[in-house]
């Protein structure tokens, strides 16, 4: 096991009832053969099409929105991400279209619009977990009444 200790966050050890030790170890890390290989690495990955070694630190490469405080709060939550379409993601105002507010109330407005890029899925093809997206998917935009222009402000809220 000292080998695996690279491998597997260890958080601490316990004891069952049998006094057999074990060791308290993250699911998240543990690869599985059923989710096929990492694309990247030789490790298995650890959800259909997700590999928790390489996939949380690709995605938080290679975009901004400009603001290094949102940059940081979205990357925070994509790396703990454990699944590949469960990731949240900056989406650029022009990969939106067909905007059209739908309801107004207390609470802010709702807008319906179309994400052009459409949302992250999981293809299943043969044995493999591939990941994709898909065509144009229909979302909901909320806004808060007297929602402050700075994101960090924002993201407070």
């Amino acid at each position: 096991f000292k080998n695996q200790n690279k491998e597997h966050k260890i958080y601490g050890i316990t004891r069952n009832t049998s006094k057999q030790y074990m060791a308290v170890v993250n699911f998240n890390s543990i690869g599985d053969k059923k989710y096929g290989a990492c694309r990247w690495s030789e490790h298995y990955n650890t959800s259909r099409g997700w590999c928790q070694k390489c996939d949380p630190f690709r995605i938080t490469q290679g975009w901004t929105c400009e603001s290094i405080d949102t940059d940081n709060c979205i990357k925070d939550f994509q790396s703990i991400a454990t699944e590949y379409d469960e990731v949240i993601e900056w989406i650029p105002f022009n990969r939106l279209s067909n905007i059209r507010e739908i309801g107004k109330g207390g609470f802010g407005c709702v807008y319906f619009a179309t994400w052009l890029d459409g949302k992250r899925k999981i293809l299943n093809i043969g044995e493999e977990f591939i990941q994709s997206r898909t065509q144009h998917y229909a979302v909901a935009l909320k806004t808060l009444p007297g929602s402050p222009t700075s994101p960090v402000d924002f993201l407070r809220e």
